[in-house]
């Protein structure tokens, strides 16, 4: 047997390379999904938290208001144990371009720090210097060496000399709006801040926890958290939307969703071998070889080819891992090769799935085959896997169907943080998949007809001849769309949770900004100010509907930084909600309105006095209103209480409303034109942080993508090799067709037809699944996530499906329609 073996080998050369390539391809796209995954939480260590795990522990202000002392540094230096501690200074500058007008975006000046990463050049070293954030430098069109100009919160010139490019990814604000990255005294010059946003904190011996306990110690509590360089990437990771353990969770799954893709592609190609091989398995047993014999040659083939296509297909996965980096580079996702990570479980457990999936996919139809009698299976005319479904099949499909829709409608419900519900969808979308391809033969008859009824009017005989064929073979049928179906799932689910992604930072852009722009004015709320002038000039404009003008000073309650202001409300621009109290308008000038938050935090109600101090005065202030509601500061005055108790001060924010359907670059033109003579405000457009907001999602986004692009190759391949076999075991059937007249450009086309109904059925079965279990996976990530429905994309993927179809029948039937009639006949 072990000769027969190696016989059969040879002898089926040409069918076995179509089920190694089967194993090849299914071994790559798990390897692959591996590969790029690891390569994706790798490059989100450093997108999303900026390196800060290789912060040993970190002092963080809670707010913009409560800064960390200028002293900390050095009195935790000369804590036991701590060998370095750095602090970041961070405020706001504005920087000239080549035409001496204010870029765009206006960066953030910040200290250089250890967590800085110069991509090009260096950092600064002498006050003179600076470094630009990549996307600053580009946008600005500066490069290293260059000399750039900004402007401090006074409109004070200072000129630095480019040294280097910084990689900001992961720096929040940074990252958003721009940087210019400057020397501590630089960074004060420019800004006037003397107080840090961070402190960092390393030691060489003591652990990290324990140098945060102690640290904490030292800070006390009030205004700052003190966390562990891990601890803080996780939390950035978190706080970005990208749990790391969903991260891990959902990329474990994909790769359990590509074995299930590899082994189903293995499956139908292995069956339909054997299948054609009923016969001359049935000529072994009359020469004497047992079942059991038979059973294991056919896995010994089996494992053979496993093995080295399994070799192959790790290969390729990895290749295809480093191949796709270049590629989602080009589509803007900036990622190096040495992100690319292959593991040693990469290694072992993508081509040990391979030969398992191969050896267990050869077992069912192995088996199947030598439980026919010898003699029946001499006087099979062809070893077809056409049967029509059974009962025991039928039923077992409903029954994985219920039970995956119970599974995953149970995870919807689980209220357990996002991973096990996210677990819960997918495993049960699997099973229910598992359930539809158990359905399949039922169901290609009614979606033949549906799907058929247009190629069977416009092609005539070819078009008939199509319908029937997938009619008349449901299981055949079935699996050839099995592949297609599963790259129609994944696309499509895909499709949606971005969808869904977008629209929620759609949505969380409104949320954090409720105006179309925010002018802030640049520097300190002591010194800030904003001209009377542009406010009138906005408001005189006819493509500005609304404007709301707001003047703050920094006070002092209960020891507390805090800032009261006043807002002047016009036109289109939110009015808040009173959910206790007088009403805005009747506040009189001694009189506060506070948000409900701040209300808690200060420990006061309606009717009571808030103390403020300001410039060594107290103020004292009754509750009269708590108000909810955006645009709104947190501690409001009146005009005339502003005025009374804080001075004339100009106006540190202006909230701008423009014209609906009004294009956002004339938009932006309008507020720049008006702030034009005060080159220090700040301009935040909601359109503008939207596209940045989603460009920081590109990056997942492209990798995820390769992924997808490995199931495509997968689903294309899958239904080629069952198209080709299909093809060959019906040699005597097609030279039968035309012996009885039907051309070979009618072959070819009713073989192409076929595989366009198959197609489309594959891909309208994929939509289906992937449309509800994409959406029910978005909901489990976040509770606040908006879930939508791409339409044009699904479009554009079943049309996609259906040409793919044709595509891959192309060259079977290519083959098919050559073949000598005479010989198909005879079986040679």
């Amino acid at each position: 047997m072990v000769r027969t073996t190696l016989a059969g080998l040879r002898a089926h050369t040409a069918r076995l390379v179509l089920a190694a390539l089967a194993t090849v391809i299914g071994v790559a796209f798990v390897a692959g999904t591996l590969v790029l995954g690891d390569t994706l939480k790798a490059h989100t260590e450093r997108t999303v938290t900026a390196n800060a795990a290789k912060v040993d522990v970190a002092v963080l202000a809670t707010s913009g208001l409560r800064k960390l002392p200028a002293t900390l540094p050095a009195e935790l230096s000369r804590l036991n144990g701590v060998d370095r501690a750095q602090g970041v200074l961070q405020g706001t500058t504005t920087l000239l371009g080549r035409d001496g007008r204010p870029t765009r975006a206006e960066p953030v000046a910040a200290s250089v720090s250890v967590r800085t990463e110069i991509s090009r050049g260096r950092a600064p070293a002498a006050d003179g210097e600076a470094a630009l954030a990549e996307a600053t430098a580009r946008d600005a069109g500066f490069a290293v060496g260059d000399t750039v100009t900004v402007l401090d919160p006074r409109g004070e010139r200072h000129r630095l000399r480019v040294t280097g490019l910084v990689d900001t990814a992961g720096h929040g604000e940074l990252n958003l709006r721009g940087a210019v990255l400057l020397t501590p005294a630089a960074t004060t010059a420019v800004t006037g801040e003397t107080e840090f946003t961070e402190v960092y904190v390393g030691s060489d011996a003591v652990p990290a926890e324990r140098l945060r306990t102690r640290v904490a110690a030292a800070v006390g509590t009030g205004g700052q958290d003190v966390l562990t360089g891990r601890q803080w990437a996780d939390e950035k990771a978190a706080g970005s939307g990208i749990d790391p353990g969903v991260l891990t969770t959902g990329l474990l799954l994909f790769a359990a969703v590509a074995l299930l893709v590899a082994a189903l592609v293995i499956h139908t190609t292995f069956s339909i071998l054997v299948a054609q091989r009923t016969r001359e398995l049935a000529l072994l047993r009359c020469v004497g070889a047992s079942r059991w014999q038979v059973f294991g040659s056919v896995l010994g083939e089996a494992a053979a080819v496993g093995t080295l296509a399994s070799a192959l297909g790790l290969a390729a996965g990895i290749a295809a891992g480093y191949g796709a980096v270049p590629i989602v580079a080009a589509f803007g996702a900036p990622i190096s090769v040495d992100t690319v990570a292959v593991r040693p479980a990469t290694l072992i457990a993508a081509p040990l799935a391979g030969v398992v999936a191969t050896v267990a996919a050869a077992a069912l139809p192995a088996r199947a085959a030598t439980r026919i009698a010898p003699v029946a299976a001499l006087n099979t005319v062809s070893g077809e896997i056409s049967a029509r479904a059974g009962a025991v099949r039928v039923i077992g499909g409903v029954l994985l169907c219920a039970a995956g829709l119970a599974v995953a409608l149970y995870g919807g419900l689980v209220q357990t943080g996002p991973r096990t519900p996210l677990i819960l969808v997918v495993c049960g979308g699997m099973v229910v998949f598992l359930g539809v391809v158990a359905l399949g033969p039922l169901l290609i008859g009614p979606l033949a007809r549906f799907v058929g009824a247009v190629p069977a009017l416009l092609f005539g005989a070819p078009g008939r001849l199509a319908v029937a064929n997938a009619r008349r073979h449901p299981k055949r049928a079935a699996a050839t769309t099995v592949a297609l179906t599963v790259g129609v799932t994944l696309m499509t689910g895909f499709s949606v949770v971005t969808a869904s992604f977008t629209a929620s930072v759609g949505t969380g852009v409104e949320r954090a900004i409720p105006v179309d722009y925010m002018i802030s004015a640049a520097g300190s709320a002591e010194t800030a100010a904003i001209p009377p002038s542009v406010v009138a000039e906005l408001r005189g404009h006819p493509d500005v509907t609304g404007v709301a003008a707001q003047r703050e000073t920094l006070v002092r309650i209960d020891g507390k930084r805090a800032s009261i202001g006043t807002i002047s409300l016009d036109g289109a621009v939110g009015r808040p909600t009173v959910e206790k109290g007088a009403p805005i308008e009747a506040l009189g000038p001694d009189q506060i309105a506070i948000r409900p938050d701040r209300a808690r935090q200060f420990g006061v109600d309606v009717g009571d006095t808030l103390t403020a101090r300001v410039g060594g005065r107290t103020v004292a202030l009754e509750v009269g209103a708590l108000v909810t509601g955006d645009p709104f500061p947190p501690f409001y005055v009146t005009a005339a209480g502003y005025d009374a108790h804080f001075g004339g001060r100009g106006y540190s924010a202006v909230l701008v409303d423009v014209a609906p359907g009004l294009a956002p670059e004339r938009a932006r033109a309008v507020v720049e034109d008006a702030t034009a003579s005060h080159p220090t405000a700040d301009i935040l457009g909601a359109h503008d942080a939207k596209e940045q907001l989603v460009s920081t999602l590109s990056d997942f986004v492209a990798i995820v993508a390769g992924l997808l692009g490995l199931a495509v190759v997968v689903s294309l391949i899958g239904i080629a090799n069952t198209m080709s076999l299909s093809v060959v075991e019906r040699t005597r059937e097609s030279a039968m067709l035309r012996a009885l007249g039907l051309g070979t450009r009618q072959l070819r086309g009713m073989l192409v037809i076929e595989a366009l109904i198959l197609g489309v059925i594959g891909a309208l079965v994929g939509v289906v699944l992937g449309v509800g279990f994409g959406l029910g996976a978005a909901a489990t990530v976040r509770d606040d996530l908006v879930l939508a429905l791409p339409v044009g994309q699904i479009a554009l993927i079943v049309a996609g499906s259906g040409l793919a179809g044709m595509a891959a029948a192309v060259a079977p039937a290519r083959r098919a329609a050559r073949a000598p009639i005479a010989a198909s006949l005879a079986g040679e």
